[in-house]
Formats: structure tokens, sequence, C-alpha cells
């Protein structure tokens, strides 16, 4: 069995409106069924929760059910997001669809976890990091070291810490031992 999930932004209007729009969306999809492609699930990428008006409206237009237009709002941690999604039975209808047996499944553990990324509890540990690709102008670029601070973040959280990390260009002429002592 085949199973189309359709991932699609689903824009804020100026914030003074304050609107979901689903038209791109809607559009996009109409495009997938030119090519004889009917999405299963729309999932929504969007600023916030979408609200029932919009998934009705989505799905009218995109000839499916409003149960299949899933939420995708922005979340402090990505590990928020399978509750969300959780919370709207995206994972029993994926299973209802393609035929399987559904499970009751137990996300405790996975929501203490989030929680503890999220609101991190314990002793603050600050961690220096002299890093080469950390600024652009007076940009800080932290995509550049993603993975490290999500690590750092990640062994934290389990070891029952907070951490926070600084990172600074280096300047090995003017290094000052005296600031970097203190992290």
């Amino acid at each position: 069995m085949t199973l189309f999930t359709f991932m699609s932004p689903i824009f804020q209007s100026q914030k003074h409106i304050n609107e979901l729009k689903s038209k791109p969306t809607q559009l996009s999809v109409k495009q997938l069924q030119s090519m004889g492609i009917q999405p299963d699930f729309i999932v929504g990428r969007s600023s916030e929760l979408i609200d029932t008006k919009r998934k009705i409206k989505t799905a009218y237009f995109c000839n499916m059910k409003a149960d299949d237009i899933i939420s995708n709002p922005d979340m402090p941690s990505i590990y928020q997001l399978p509750l969300v999604f959780a919370e709207q039975d995206f994972d029993k209808k994926t299973l209802a669809k393609l035929g399987l047996q559904i499970k009751t499944s137990d996300l405790s553990d996975w929501c203490k976890m989030s929680e503890s990324l999220v609101k991190p509890k314990g002793k603050e540990v600050i961690v220096g990091i002299i890093a080469k690709y950390i600024k652009s102008g007076d940009n800080e670029v932290k995509d550049s070291y993603a993975s490290l601070l999500e690590a750092l973040k990640h062994a934290a959280a389990f070891n029952k810490y907070r951490t926070w990390a600084y990172a600074t260009v280096c300047n090995w002429r003017r290094l000052n031992l005296r600031v970097m002592s203190r992290v």
C-alpha cells in the first residue's frame, strides 16, 4: 500500500490580520492531483496550530477530510512535534490508512525527555567554544555548529544540567585567558 503525505507551508498573512492562508497549499495539491497524485495527508507547516476553519477549507478544496489535515506548528524544540502529532492522532490515522494494526503508544518517556530539553533544570554548566565561523557581521551563525550545540544540549539534559554555550571568534594574538578561565 502506498501513502502520500504532502508537507506544505501554511503562511500567516500580515501580522495585523493574523490569519493563516491556505491558498498556496490548495494550488500545490491541485497541481499534484493533475499528475494523478491524491495526498492522503497534508502536513501544514505554520507558525501556530492550524485552526479548524482552515483545516475544513483546505480539505474542501483539496478533496480530502478535515481530519487528514495535520498541523505542524513552530515549537521551542523539534522533539515536541511527535507529541503534537500524537494529539492529532497522526500515528493512528497513518496506521489505519496503511491497514496496519493500531497499538497504543506510551509517550511518557518522550514527553519527559522533550520537557528536559525545553525547560532544563539543575546546575548550570558554561561551555566555551572557540570557533572560526560563528559570526557573520553582526549576526551569530549558529547553524555552523548546530550538531555540536545540539549534542551539548542533549548531554546536559541527560545528566540533569543546564548548559549555556558561549562561542566567540578567536583572535589568537589577543586571547584573553582570564575571560576564558571562567568558562
